[in-house]
C-alpha cells in the first residue's frame, strides 16, 4: 500500500519551488527533474532572452519577449504544482538518510544552486537592456496615456545618439525623485524655437521671445507632446536613460511607441 504523504511536505515543496525553481522537486526526491527545471529557468531563460533580443526583427522583439514571459510564468506554475503533487512517498524515511559523502554532496549541490539563484542571470541580462515604467500623467498623450506601462530600451543610445522625435526617459534632475518622459525636440548644434515656459539650465542665457536658439554642445531640447500639458526644457544629453519602445499594459494599448506623428519643428 502506498505511503500517505503529509500535506505539510507538499506545501513545503511548493514553497521551496517559489524560493528557487527546481528546489521543490529536489526536496521531493525528483533530483533529475529538479535540476532540469533549475537549469531551464536559470540558464535557458537568459539565453532565450538574449537570442530574442539579438536575433528577432525589430518589430517582433517585444511581442516575443512577452510571449517568453507568459511561457515562463506557465512553466513556473507547472513546476510548483509538480513539486507539490509528485513528492516521493518515501520522503520521511529516505530524505535525510545516506552516507556522509552523500550528505556532503547534497549540501554542496544546494549551495551551488543557491549561489546561482543569488546571481540571477536572467535579472542581470534583463535589467542591463530593458526597464519598465508606468506613465504618471497625461503629459505625453496621445503617444502615452496616463497609467500606460511601457518598456524602455536602456541600450538604445549606446552606439548611436538620439534622434529628433524619439520618445525618451530622462534621469531625475537635482531636487526631483522621478524620471520623466519627454520627446527629443532638438540636439546639440541644432537651431530651435523654444517654448516660452522652457526650463533653462543654470549658466545658459535665456534668448529673447521668438528668437531662435542654438543648442550648445552636450545639451538637448525636450518637450511634452500634449499641448494641454505644455512643458519643455534644455537638459544635458547625459541624463538620457533610454528610448520608450513598447506599451505592454493595458492590453488595449499594446504596441510599439513612436513620436513620428507629433514631430517637433527644428529650424535648422
Amino acid at each position: 500500500m502506498p505511503t500517505a504523504i503529509h500535506w505539510k511536505h507538499r506545501m513545503f515543496a511548493a514553497l521551496l519551488g517559489i524560493a528557487m525553481p527546481g528546489l521543490g522537486q529536489l526536496y521531493g526526491g525528483q533530483q533529475k527533474k529538479g535540476l532540469w527545471v533549475y537549469t531551464l529557468m536559470q540558464v535557458g531563460l537568459p539565453f532565450a532572452f538574449l537570442a530574442v533580443w539579438g536575433l528577432a526583427p525589430a518589430g517582433a522583439v517585444y511581442p516575443m519577449l512577452l510571449a517568453l514571459a507568459a511561457t515562463t510564468f506557465a512553466l513556473l506554475l507547472w513546476s510548483l504544482g509538480d513539486a507539490a503533487l509528485e513528492v516521493n512517498p518515501e520522503l520521511e524515511q529516505a530524505f535525510f538518510v545516506g552516507t556522509g559523502k552523500q550528505q556532503l554532496t547534497k549540501v554542496a549541490l544546494a549551495l551551488v544552486l543557491f549561489a546561482g539563484m543569488l546571481l540571477n542571470p536572467f535579472e542581470q541580462v534583463w535589467t542591463n537592456r530593458v526597464a519598465n515604467f508606468v506613465m504618471g500623467s497625461t503629459s505625453m498623450a496621445p503617444v502615452l496615456q496616463k497609467d500606460d506601462s511601457f518598456f524602455v530600451n536602456v541600450q538604445a543610445f549606446a552606439a548611436h545618439g538620439p534622434q529628433v522625435g524619439d520618445i525618451v526617459t530622462v534621469r531625475p534632475m537635482v531636487g526631483s525623485e522621478h524620471s520623466v518622459v519627454r520627446q527629443v525636440a532638438g540636439l546639440p548644434g541644432q537651431v530651435v524655437a523654444l517654448l516660452p515656459e522652457t526650463a533653462m539650465p543654470e549658466g545658459l542665457p535665456r534668448p529673447a521671445a521668438n528668437e531662435p536658439f542654438t543648442l550648445p554642445p552636450g545639451f538637448m531640447y525636450v518637450r511634452t507632446v500634449n499641448p494641454e500639458f505644455s512643458s519643455a526644457g534644455i537638459m544635458p544629453i547625459g541624463l538620457l536613460q533610454g528610448r520608450v519602445e513598447y506599451i505592454f499594459w493595458p492590453p488595449s494599448r499594446l504596441g510599439a511607441v513612436s513620436g513620428a506623428g507629433h514631430m517637433p519643428i527644428v529650424i535648422q
